[in-house]
């Protein structure tokens, strides 16, 4: 279960993509990674592992089941050293980033008595001796939240007081809190609500106090009184439930790592508790981390997830749950696979039991790099346009459209949200020009396209795409294949187009929009065109 300080880290970029390998090998533990905490460059990690090696040289250090390494570059940072006797499955930072807390299954850190919990110093690793909490079964997720550390797992009491399978305690000394949600069995995942007034559960329980909530509850942050929102659980089977491993909130929903029969990722809405979309895989999603747009999903799954090839590592759209078709990482190792992420501005961070992943020799720590995405035409842009028919060559690089009339997207009619209106046309016709410079350095060119009702696409004259329009001939008559209503009319489709038509310097997009039908009362046009380098 990871912990990300987000508040001290700077807002992700809109277009947080990230790479599908490390850029660099880095330091590799030699067992499994369970838990990830990341402030500022320093990453945090805990598990099984007792030593890490360099993948470039060789050279083996003793690690046991924590260590840290530069976010930037993946070094071993060997001024920070600390020890556990049973593995690490949890992890978070205080909130003034002094501390590093610790669950798990040990017994002692650096050599000293501590029940599963513990406080370590951000400086050096070192224990700090006044502050004290134990449990008395496995920590499981961990989460610092308004000045307490909440926690989670097989545990029934905290400090000898009973609170069962999840609890607080004070983030300055350790103290048992009043929250007490009593599940009544594993508590696996929790991370506060969007307003921060509730804390969200999720595992294998189904029951919170004395209220029916199967495997995902919302509790009050102060009491752990459950609340009113009751979402259905992700599947129907008594024989093979799909309990809740992770947990993530972003942009009002609530994301849930599932296990079960075909693991999956699922949405639910953070206010009503109704489910969004699944996006499912062939095995278990053990974590759940998000970014401004993507929902990513680590587990032991393979070969298949949202309906394409995908092993133990995945991203879906935030919201329609649609698999990313450009994140594709390799994951090796079925299992233990992916058992945590975290998203930051520079890297996406994997840990696991993997033993190769994109390709690379990088095992149970993986550092994604952001890969440069510019957009090289905006929502919103102004495009050239026209209603006159046009025949043969209207798409060229070089035609002279000076004498089409220009204005903002949407372009259209009919809807009221233009910012364009057109004069009511079957067809209508639009071109922007846009400027490219190191062409041979773009890797992907990504189209979001908004269209009612058809569209045929060109990049510098040649046709890249057909969205719902017929094969053939297109001429200027040609109706789009079925009508676009309802919210389709404002969806933004996303398509890959070849990077290699791409010219260094000046390039045209040029799209015709169709109706479906004489009939039809509105057609509505926008683009946004992001290149990758």
């Amino acid at each position: 279960m990871l912990v990300v300080i987000a508040a001290l880290l700077p807002a992700l970029p809109a277009a947080a993509d990230y790479a599908s390998q490390p850029a660099r090998a880095t330091w590799v533990p030699n067992a499994a990674v369970y838990a990830v905490a990341v402030r500022g460059d320093h990453v945090y990690l805990g598990g099984a592992f007792t030593s890490l090696r360099d993948a470039r040289t060789g050279e083996t250090v003793g690690r046991t089941r924590l260590a840290r390494i530069s976010l930037a570059t993946g070094e071993l940072d060997r001024s920070w050293s600390a020890t556990a006797n049973g593995t690490v499955r949890a992890m978070a930072v205080s909130t003034d980033g002094a501390r590093l807390f610790v669950g798990g299954e040990f017994s002692s850190v650096n050599s000293q008595a501590r029940g599963r919990i513990a406080a370590l110093t951000t400086s050096t690793g070192g224990l700090v001796t006044a502050w004290a909490a134990s449990a008395n079964n496995t920590v499981r997720a961990m989460v610092v939240h308004n000045g307490s550390l909440y926690v989670a797992g097989f545990f029934t009491a905290i400090n000898g007081v009973t609170r069962p399978r999840a609890a607080a305690v004070s983030e300055a000394s350790g103290a048992v809190t009043s929250f007490n949600p009593r599940a009544d069995s594993p508590v696996w995942a929790l991370t506060p609500s969007p307003d921060g007034a509730s804390m969200l559960l999720g595992g294998r329980f189904t029951r919170i106090g004395d209220a029916p909530r199967t495997y995902l509850a919302s509790v009050d942050a102060a009491s752990g009184a459950v609340t009113g929102w009751a979402p259905p659980p992700a599947c129907t089977s008594t024989t093979q439930p799909c309990f809740v491993l992770d947990l993530a909130v972003r942009g009002g929903r609530v994301f849930a790592a599932i296990a079960g029969p075909g693991g999956r990722v699922t949405a639910f809405d953070a206010a009503s508790g109704a489910i969004r979309w699944h996006a499912r895989g062939d095995g278990d999603v053990q974590a759940v981390a998000v970014d401004d747009r993507l929902v990513y999903a680590g587990g032991h799954y393979g070969p298949t997830f949202g309906g394409a090839t995908r092993y133990n590592l995945a991203a879906v759209d935030q919201v329609t749950g649609v698999l990313d078709p450009q994140f594709a990482p390799s994951v090796s190792t079925l299992y233990p696979g992916v058992w945590d992420l975290v998203t930051t501005p520079s890297h996406l961070v994997a840990g696991g039991g993997f033993t190769n992943i994109g390709g690379t020799g990088q095992s149970r720590i993986a550092l994604l790099p952001v890969i440069a995405v510019e957009t090289a035409v905006t929502r919103g842009a102004t495009w050239r346009w026209t209603t006159e028919p046009q025949t043969a060559g209207w798409q060229a690089p070089n035609l002279d459209d000076s004498g089409w009339q220009s204005g903002p997207a949407q372009i259209g009619y009919g809807d009221g949200d233009e910012a364009t209106v057109v004069p009511r046309a079957f067809t209508v016709y639009a071109r922007r020009s846009f400027d490219v410079t190191s062409a041979s350095s773009v890797t992907r060119a990504t189209l979001h396209l908004l269209r009612d009702d058809g569209a045929v696409v060109y990049l510098n004259g040649t046709e890249v795409l057909r969205s719902n329009m017929p094969t053939g001939a297109i001429g200027p008559s040609t109706p789009g294949s079925y009508t676009v209503a309802g919210t389709a009319e404002s969806t933004y489709y996303t398509f890959a187009l070849p990077a290699s038509l791409l010219d260094e310097g000046t390039n045209v997009l040029a799209v015709e929009v169709h109706q479906e039908s004489t009939g039809s009362s509105d057609v509505s046009f926008d683009a946004q065109l992001d290149l990758t380098r």
